[in-house]
Parts: C-alpha cells; sequence; structure tokens
C-alpha cells in the first residue's frame, strides 16, 4: 500500500497515519521518508516522526520499518564536507532511539555524482523528484539492502523486545489523529461543504475534493475538540486568504497561510493553530482575516479536516 503524499512534512504524516494506514489494516512492514519536506525545526520532526513510530508499533509490536533519506540537490554542499542535513540528524535521533535501521540514499546518490557514475541532472526531473533513471536507482539500493539485511529485519519481527522505550518527547504526537466531520461546525450560510472542488492547477492532490469553503470575510465557523494541540489541513493557493483563531474565549490571533507555493498552484499544507494548550476538551473560533497576502486574489479558506493531539 502506497500513503504518501507528495510535498507534505511529518506533522502532516503523523495526524493523518491512523487514518490513512493503520485503519487499512494491518502492517507488517513500514518504509518511512520525510527527510526531504521536513522544514528543519527540530522539535516538530522529532514529535512528528516519533509520534509515527510510537503509533506503528502499537498496531503491530512486531513490526518492521526501515527510514529512508531521499535526495535533493540542495544536499550537495553539506554531504560533500562530510556533515548531515539537519533533516536527517533529527530522523536520526529517532532511528536511533528506537533502532531502525536507515537507508540513506541522498547520500548513495551523491557519491554515484561525485565518483563520475552519473550526473545529476540526468537523475532527476528538477532538483529533489526522480525521474525513471533516478527511480531505477533509488530500487537498486533499497533491493541491496533487503538483499543483506532482510533475513535479520525478519528475526527481528519474530523475537526479541516488543516493549516501548521511554519517549524521546513526552510531548510527541504519538496521539495525534484527524477529527470526525463532526468537530467543524459553521456558524453561518457563508461556508459550503463541497465535494467536487477542482483547481486549474492543483499539486499533490487528486480531484475532485471535499473541503468546506468560504470566500467571505468575517465567515466564522467553530472546531471542538480533546488534546493539547489543535491543527488544520488546507488546501491553499493564489487565492488564498488569511485566519483569525480564538481558542476557549483567549485573545484572537492571525495565521497566514500564504507561502512561496502558493501563486504556483493548489495544494495540501497543514499549519499550527495552537500547540500549548492544557489537556482536556477545546473550542477554536475560525474566522477569515480581512486582510490577505499581496499577492493573493482573494481571502478563500478551503479546509480538509481538523487535527488534534489527544494526549490526557
Amino acid at each position: 500500500m502506497h500513503a504518501g503524499i507528495g510535498g507534505t512534512d511529518s506533522t502532516y504524516g503523523v495526524f493523518r497515519f491512523d487514518e490513512h494506514v493503520l485503519a487499512k489494516g494491518k502492517v507488517d512492514l513500514l518504509f518511512l521518508e520525510f527527510a526531504v519536506n521536513d522544514a528543519g525545526n527540530k522539535r516538530s520532526s522529532i514529535r512528528a516522526m516519533e509520534g509515527i513510530v510510537r503509533k506503528a508499533k502499537r498496531h503491530n509490536p512486531r513490526i518492521a520499518i526501515i527510514m529512508m533519506y531521499f535526495a535533493t540537490e540542495g544536499q550537495l554542499p553539506e554531504l560533500r564536507k562530510g556533515l548531515t542535513p539537519a533533516n536527517q540528524r533529527h530522523h536520526d535521533a529517532v532511528a536511533h532511539h528506537y533502532g531502525i535501521p536507515v537507508v540513506n540514499l541522498s547520500r548513495r546518490v551523491f557519491e554515484l555524482v561525485d565518483s563520475g557514475g552519473a550526473v545529476f541532472a540526468d537523475l532527476f526531473r528538477d532538483t529533489v523528484h526522480p525521474n525513471r533513471a533516478g527511480n531505477e536507482w533509488y530500487a537498486r539500493w533499497i533491493k541491496s539492502y533487503l538483499d543483506v539485511h532482510f533475513p535479520s529485519i525478519l528475526d527481528g519481527m519474530f523475537s526479541g523486545d516488543t516493549e516501548l522505550p521511554d519517549p524521546l518527547l513526552a510531548d510527541n504526537w504519538e496521539y495525534a489523529a484527524l477529527l470526525a466531520d463532526e468537530a467543524i461546525v459553521p456558524a453561518g450560510e457563508g461556508w459550503v461543504q463541497r465535494s467536487d472542488y477542482s483547481a486549474e492547477r492543483g499539486c499533490n492532490w487528486t480531484p475532485p475534493a471535499r473541503v468546506w469553503e468560504s470566500l467571505t470575510v468575517g465567515e466564522e465557523l467553530t472546531v471542538t475538540f480533546w488534546g493539547r494541540s489543535l491543527l488544520l489541513g488546507l488546501l491553499v493557493g493564489p487565492d488564498c486568504g488569511e485566519l483569525e483563531v480564538l481558542v476557549d474565549g483567549g485573545e484572537w490571533k492571525r495565521t497566514a497561510l500564504w507561502d512561496v507555493y502558493c501563486d504556483k498552484f493548489d495544494r495540501p499544507k497543514f499549519v499550527s493553530l495552537d500547540d500549548e494548550l492544557p489537556p482536556g476538551e477545546h473550542r477554536a473560533t475560525l474566522r477569515i482575516s480581512g486582510t490577505s497576502h499581496p499577492e493573493s486574489s482573494g481571502h478563500a479558506i478551503r479546509i480538509l479536516h481538523a487535527g488534534a493531539d489527544a494526549r490526557s
């Protein structure tokens, strides 16, 4: 089963992991890669990657997990100096703590390139996405790893300790999940729940999408949830607006959604609305702000789903 969504990070991954992976049936072997798309924030990366690992091991204590690090051209200067890119260091910490093997494909790519065995541009469509030749090299390296190590992986699946160690971070996202549809309630008629949303230029999702959509400044909706963190999954693009958020009657806080990709296409994005809440039930009010990025053509908000970290 392939559950990857291009262009998304481990935070998005951990919140959708239950629904998009574990709900599909028992998982015995999990390949895990977010080293390219994680944004370099150490705490967020570890919270999410550790959360995925702990979810997987609670689902199946005998699961075999293999982390992979894909390549980007921007890693070349660090790798040539013998350095490890930040995202890989953060993921290494989780892998080491849980005894998870790592297949470092990025290092393999640059060893191949620097040895004269290939040119980066002949392996990739751009600075990050492999073409057919690049994918063939990836497959070859993964197969060679499994040829050597799969017997020991199998041995670990059927023997050894299945007890989870203490977490690296006590506030990791082991209990993060998407909320049920009923958690999102529009406050007015300005919101429409669409099952047919499409876009002229989309990336990393397949239309049509099911979204709560509003194009009107001032429109509000509420999200009720249990936990310590609230995150929102949206489709953002050339006409996206900004949100104002009020949690439990506190102060309104503005959340900007625009980034360097918004003027190119619509794509999924997961944003943190509040990350330091006391445990318990909370109510968040979301309002479309009267401001938006100068390059945006509108104030549109399109919500795919909300997620919460249900730690007690």
